[in-house]
C-alpha cells in the first residue's frame, strides 16, 4: 500500500515538475521575444522621437542659451577676422554680411555667396568660407566652453550666427 502511495505521489510530484517547466519555458520565451521586438521598435524609432522630443523640449533653451551666451561677439568683425587671418585682403561691411545670412542658406553658404559678390572666384569663395565659419564657430565655443561636435549644436550655432544682430 505504502508502495502505491509512493508512485501516486511520484507521479503527481512528476507531473508538477513538468507542468512548471512548461509554464516557465512558455513565459520565458515569450518574455524573451517581447523583449527582441521592444529593443527592435526602440532601435527603428529613437531617432524620429529623440528629434522629435529634442524639438518639442530642448531646441529653444539650446538655442536662447547660446544666443544669451553670444549676445557679446560680433559675428561681422570675427568674419572680417578670419578673413584677415586667412590672408584675404578684404573688409566686408557688416550691414552685408548681416543681411547675406538668409534663412535658406547654411552661413558657410552666405560667406561664400557674398566673397563671390566681391568677386571672388567661386571655388576659392567656397572652401575660404568654410574656413572662416569653422574659425568663427570655434570663437562661440571658445567663448563659452560648449562643445559643437552634435549636429544639434551645430543647427543651434548656425541658427545662432544667422539671426545675429536682427
Amino acid at each position: 500500500m505504502s508502495f502505491l502511495l509512493d508512485m501516486i505521489c511520484a507521479v503527481i510530484l512528476i507531473l508538477f515538475v513538468f507542468i512548471g517547466i512548461y509554464r516557465g519555458v512558455f513565459k520565458f520565451t515569450i518574455m524573451l521575444l517581447a523583449s527582441v521586438v521592444c529593443c527592435s521598435l526602440s532601435l527603428a524609432l529613437s531617432d524620429m522621437a529623440a528629434e522629435n522630443a529634442y524639438n518639442k523640449f530642448v531646441k529653444k533653451k539650446v538655442v536662447s542659451g547660446l544666443e544669451t551666451a553670444c549676445r557679446g561677439i560680433d559675428v561681422a568683425e570675427e568674419v572680417n577676422n578670419r578673413l584677415a587671418e586667412n590672408g584675404i585682403d578684404i573688409r566686408l561691411d557688416a550691414q552685408k554680411i548681416k543681411q547675406s545670412f538668409d534663412q535658406s542658406t547654411s552661413p558657410s553658404e552666405s560667406i561664400s555667396k557674398l566673397l563671390v559678390s566681391e568677386g571672388f572666384d567661386a571655388d576659392l569663395a567656397k572652401e575660404t568660407a568654410s574656413d572662416v565659419f569653422a574659425d568663427v564657430k570655434n570663437e562661440f565655443k571658445n567663448s563659452f566652453n560648449v562643445s559643437f561636435d552634435g549636429s544639434y549644436l551645430d543647427k543651434a550655432a548656425d541658427q545662432v550666427i544667422k539671426s545675429f544682430d536682427k
